[in-house]
């Protein structure tokens, strides 16, 4: 009797059949919206199929960019690139993303950066927080962090806010990672990241207690802190978080003179300075339990008044 012959393998990327034209790719994305079962899963189908095809990933980052294109299908062509990266963006012997296609895709980082809708500002962050999980901080997206930081200390407002969406999506999609080959490219990446966050905080933060945009600013700029705290710096002996602890110890007795007030409790500006007296006193909590050899030292004349605030209001 013959031997069973075995289902054939996945086809590598070599073999994979071409992307096909745009405008079929666009047509079968805009067929996975709608509600009939029957147009919208042979469009699924479809675009599942092509996801190892060369040149389908900067195809779905066309249409994501095209101020042509109805948000929607470009909110959904983003969710097909995630997808596409979750799956095969790691190299794998039978399917994945060709070296091409990942190049055009990180050489294009910087038009994510600023799209006006903010339906598509989560779907671009959390497209290159996914991608950020494989390729950086190795040396294959060396131009990550200064692409963003550049966005962050521009005049554009919208890059400035979508910049730092982007840099707390791609620290937190880093951070949750799990295994310890990841955990340690973390720790290792932390102080880069603290070094390129702390010079747009110090901007920003001596002046937070007095204008409302500064104080939001600052507060998600301590947002992307605090992991870093929490799961990457195992020092606390530097320069660089001696300056953000002194800047600190000077605007949290004003923020907490704020917070302490019963009559500032409502209003957007004052639950903006509340939350970010409480993120900052939370990241120094951080610090402070992660690393007290080091970290108490730098508290300096700091001390006797910042620590049994840190006591105090850790658990808020």
């Amino acid at each position: 009797m013959a031997s069973a012959v075995p289902p054939p393998l996945p086809p590598s990327p070599s073999q994979a059949a071409p992307c096909p034209p745009g405008e079929t790719v666009l047509e079968a994305l805009r067929a996975a919206l709608q509600a009939d079962q029957t147009i919208r899963t042979p469009a699924e189908n479809a675009l599942q199929s092509w996801e190892a095809s060369s040149g389908y990933v900067p195809l779905l980052l066309d249409v994501l960019l095209s101020d042509q294109v109805e948000v929607p299908v470009r909110v959904m062509a983003a969710t097909q690139a995630g997808q596409v990266v979750k799956r095969l963006w790691r190299p794998r012997p039978n399917a994945s993303v060709s070296p091409v296609d990942k190049a055009n895709v990180r050489s294009r980082l910087g038009h994510l950066i600023g799209v006006p809708n903010k339906q598509l500002v989560r779907v671009c962050c959390d497209l290159v927080a996914k991608i950020a999980r494989f390729d950086w901080p190795s040396d294959q997206w060396p131009e990550l962090l200064p692409c963003i930081t550049q966005s962050m200390q521009g005049e554009d407002p919208v890059a400035r806010e979508s910049a730092l969406a982007m840099l707390h999506a791609v620290v937190g999609e880093l951070a949750s990672c799990c295994l310890p080959r990841e955990k340690a490219a973390f720790q290792n990446a932390s102080p880069h990241v603290f070094g390129f966050v702390l010079p747009v905080l110090l901007q920003v933060l001596p002046s937070a207690h007095s204008q409302d945009s500064n104080a939001a600013f600052a507060l998600k700029l301590v947002k992307v802190i605090k992991p870093l705290c929490t799961r990457g710096l195992k020092r606390f002996d530097t320069p660089e978080f001696q300056a953000f602890v002194d800047a600190a110890c000077v605007e949290l007795p004003q923020l907490l003179q704020i917070a302490k007030l019963p009559q500032s409790g409502s209003g957007e500006s004052a639950l903006i300075r509340i939350k970010l007296a409480k993120t900052l006193i939370r990241t120094l909590s951080a610090a402070l339990h992660s690393s007290p050899i080091t970290f108490l030292p730098k508290l300096g004349k700091c001390s006797a008044t910042l620590l049994p605030v840190l006591s105090e209001w850790r658990t808020l």
